[in-house]
C-alpha cells in the first residue's frame, strides 16, 4: 500500500524518533558510569572516563526507533480530512525509519567513513536518534532535517575520534 504524499506530510509533523530525554528535562551529569561532557556540536554527550577513541575507524548505525507523540492518533481522528488507519500509521513509521537510516548511512559514507552492520574492535556504534518536534510539514523538509542531523552526527563522530584518549579524571560538563 502506498501512503499518499499529503498524508505523509501531515503525519510527519507529529512524528517522534526515540526520545531519550524530553526536550525540557534536565540532562543528568552522569548516566550508567558515563560522564556528560561539553561537546562542540551536540547537546548531550556522555563518555567513559579514560576511554580511548583513537582506534575507531568505522561506524555501526542502529535502526532508528520511530514512534508517534502520545495523543497523535486522537488528534488525527478529530479532522475527517486527516484520518488514517493503524496500517497507514505503521507504514508512515516504517518509511520514516528507513528514510532516517538511509540518510545517516549516506552521510557517513560521503564523509569517507565505512558503515558496517556488525560490532568490531574498530567500530563505534551510533544508537541515538533525535526528537522531531519542529514544524516539519512535508517530506522534503523532513528529509532536510534528517540530513542536518546526520551532518551534525558525522561531525560529532569525527570530533570524538580526533579526541583520542578521554582524561581518566573527567569531571561532569568538562569541555573536551
Amino acid at each position: 500500500m502506498r501512503v499518499p504524499g499529503y498524508l505523509m506530510a501531515t503525519c510527519l509533523l507529529a512524528l517522534t524518533l526515540s526520545p531519550a530525554v524530553p526536550a525540557n528535562a534536565d540532562v543528568p551529569e552522569t548516566w550508567d558510569g558515563l560522564v556528560q561532557v561539553k561537546a562542540k556540536r551536540l547537546e548531550a554527550v556522555y563518555v567513559m572516563p579514560g576511554a580511548d577513541f583513537s582506534g575507531y575507524r568505522k561506524v555501526m548505525i542502529d535502526p532508528a526507533e520511530v514512534a508517534f507523540n502520545k495523543n497523535w492518533s486522537k488528534e488525527m481522528q478529530r479532522d475527517p480530512a486527516r484520518r488514517i488507519s493503524d496500517a497507514d500509521a505503521r507504514k508512515i513509521a516504517s518509511i520514516a525509519q528507513s528514510g532516517f537510516d538511509e540518510v545517516f548511512v549516506e552521510a557517513f559514507g560521503k564523509a569517507g567513513h565505512k558503515v558496517v552492520t556488525a560490532p568490531g574492535p574498530d567500530v563505534l556504534r551510533r544508537s541515538a536518534a533525535p526528537t522531531i518536534s519542529s514544524s516539519v510539514t512535508n517530506k522534503a523538509d523532513f528529509m532536510r532535517l534528517f540530513e542536518q542531523w546526520a551532518g551534525i552526527t558525522v561531525q560529532g563522530f569525527e570530533d570524538i575520534v580526533e579526541l583520542g584518549q578521554v582524561p581518566g579524571d573527567l569531571k561532569p560538563k568538562q569541555k573536551l
